[in-house]
């Protein structure tokens, strides 16, 4: 399932890439270079017209890290709406918070490889 990216979407995943938050850059540290038992994660990946944090064909898998702007009720619509996309075309979704990375990072990394082994 190959996207063809727009330059406007190119500029915008471009823009995501540099300005990655802090939750962010610590979990693609971690997921970069087929740590998570040998898996590939791609970062700001384009699917069906939605940016996902991190995302991997193998085991169709993709891994959201939510900020606060995600618990307003427009977004949880379209967070919802967006998940249901994606859960039709057999790729499950990990939601994690900024502040479930920032008290909790040992038990996510502990979920994303279970749920990553639970695919393999």
């Amino acid at each position: 399932m190959h996207n063809k990216y727009t330059e406007k979407q190119k500029e915008h995943i471009r823009g995501l890439r540099s300005n990655m938050t802090k939750q962010e850059v610590l979990l693609w540290q971690h997921l970069r270079g087929k740590q998570v038992h040998g898996i590939k994660f791609l970062r700001q990946k384009l699917l069906l017209g939605y940016v996902l944090d991190f995302y991997s064909h193998q085991v169709k898998l993709a891994i959201e890290i939510d900020g606060s702007q995600h618990y307003d009720e427009q977004n949880i619509t379209y967070d919802k709406n967006r998940d249901y996309a994606l859960n039709q075309i057999g790729i499950d979704v990990l939601r994690y918070s900024n502040r479930d990375i920032d008290l909790n990072f040992n038990n996510v990394m502990d979920d994303i490889y279970n749920q990553v082994q639970a695919r393999v």
